[in-house]
């Protein structure tokens, strides 16, 4: 994480790159991604600094590519220009975007229900496969977030060793 002081040393950075950069470069950006810049300029009017991520307030010169869809291991922005997804959303798409079992799966899914709150058999399966990948792994937790993982590794870390006190590096 960036701290407040960082932050703002690496905007002040980019305001004066930006003002380095040839005025030639601006048409072509202005021209090329028009609707990122359209897009752009609507965020910042209901998301801080039209962005919902620390990593995308700072990565744009002078203001970020907006992206519609992706197919495969590509990428089209807002502007129809195509690219090599070389990110993967981190690697949550590590089969590609639109993966065809992945659709069939969330397909068949969804037809079953969304958002059912109580055990089902596809979570016991889920659990199963994973205790068979991992024979170490005794029991299985689920959970949506890092922070719910990381709150449940420490409720667990406490049962286990019944010490309440934890140590935090960053």
């Amino acid at each position: 994480m960036f701290t407040q002081v960082e932050a703002e040393s690496a905007v002040n950075q980019a305001k004066i790159d930006i003002e380095k950069r040839p005025a030639r470069q601006l048409p072509t950006l202005l021209t090329n991604f028009s609707g990122s810049l359209a897009l752009y300029e609507e965020a910042k009017k209901h998301l801080p600094s039209g962005a919902s991520s620390n990593v995308r307030v700072y990565a744009h010169d002078p203001f970020p590519i907006s992206f519609q869809k992706g197919q495969g291991s590509r990428v089209w922005d807002v502007d129809n220009n195509q690219y090599v997804d070389l990110l993967s959303s981190y690697g949550a798409v590590v089969l590609g975007h639109s993966h065809p079992a992945i659709l069939n799966a969330i397909n068949a899914q969804i037809r079953n229900g969304t958002m059912l709150g109580t055990t089902t058999e596809l979570e016991v399966e889920v659990a199963k496969k994973i205790q068979s990948a991992v024979p170490c792994a005794e029991m299985v937790s689920f959970a949506n977030t890092g922070t719910e993982a990381t709150m449940e590794a420490i409720r667990i870390a406490r049962a286990f060793t019944g010490r309440d006190k934890i140590v935090k590096f960053e």
